[in-house]
């Protein structure tokens, strides 16, 4: 009995402490759970982030990739003999041949190349006429070279060159990346 009297007199308050507790508790619960969506929210978002910044790279390096596709098609194949011709005059080289190779073809783009025979005076006009062509706005290489020197028989002199040359240039032919 004795205890029953405190028990009696503070139910209200020991009713309160409980439900008090089981609020706590459920709240505790609501509490972990919405944490962990928020984590997993998070992490979703992180990812997202991520894939965007992937998507922009690609999207970055496409652009580059037209670019250049672009720069490189803007020259047409029937000009590429005069280009070449040009660049002979400016630098003093003498074409007397030209031979187109037959052309080279890969999935994404076209190789034409091109066999000259060329007189040059001497081995620095030779060496101007490579240097234009190679560093030319239109992409051109030079695959292969042959140099033959001619003397002067009388004096053992260098008369001039008589050069061959391989020169190549590309074109892409794929419309996929457009």
């Amino acid at each position: 009995m004795e205890w029953e009297v405190p028990i009696n007199r503070n139910k209200n308050k020991i009713l309160n402490i409980i439900v008090i507790v089981i609020a706590l508790f459920i709240a505790n619960n609501i509490y972990k759970a919405s944490t962990k969506t928020f984590d997993a929210v998070k992490e979703v978002k992180n990812k997202e982030l991520e894939k965007n910044a992937l998507l922009d790279n690609m999207g970055k390096l496409n652009k580059k990739i037209n670019s250049y596709k672009n720069f490189l098609n803007k020259k047409d194949i029937s000009l590429v003999i005069n280009n070449i011709s040009d660049i002979a005059k400016d630098s003093g080289v003498k074409i007397v041949m030209v031979r187109p190779e037959e052309e080279q073809a890969s999935l994404m783009y076209v190789k034409y190349s091109f066999n000259f025979g060329i007189i040059v005076s001497d081995y620095k006009a030779l060496g101007r006429f490579i240097s234009k062509l190679e560093s030319s706005s239109d992409v051109y290489i030079v695959d292969t070279i042959n140099i033959s020197p001619e003397f002067a028989s009388e004096e053992g002199s260098l008369k001039g060159l008589t050069v061959s040359l391989k020169v190549s240039t590309f074109l892409f032919k794929d419309n996929r990346w457009k």
